[in-house]
């Protein structure tokens, strides 16, 4: 009996800490998200004057009124704490995604 609790034992403890490992939450470096949010923000900036050159040239194209901008103020930028916490909530969204994915696999592979 001696003989069968330690492998037992450590077999439980392992199990803890790769768990432990797997769920422990991810820390993005703010060297890592400082230039993501830089390329996005100047993605949204040429996003928008594409759309501004656009309304533009409405006018001339079809000789109408031209369009007013409709789009909403630009919000105040997200603290840093809050950009880590939307980003620690879509990876916990996207673990629970592809948990649920496995799940699905393996029933699909197990009925084959």
């Amino acid at each position: 009996m001696k003989i069968l609790f330690k492998p037992v034992l450590w077999f439980c403890v392992a199990t803890l800490l790769l768990v432990g490992l797997w769920l422990r939450p991810v820390k993005a470096s703010p060297a890592l998200l400082d230039p993501r949010l830089n390329r996005l923000e100047s993605q949204v900036r040429s996003l928008q004057s594409q759309v501004n050159r656009l309304q533009s040239q409405i006018p001339r194209a079809g000789g109408r009124q031209p369009v007013t901008d409709n789009t909403p103020p630009a919000p105040d930028e997200p603290s840093l704490d809050q950009q880590f916490d939307t980003l620690a909530i879509l990876i916990i969204e996207l673990q629970e995604r592809v948990s649920t994915l496995e799940a699905r696999l393996d029933e699909i592979t197990t009925d084959s």
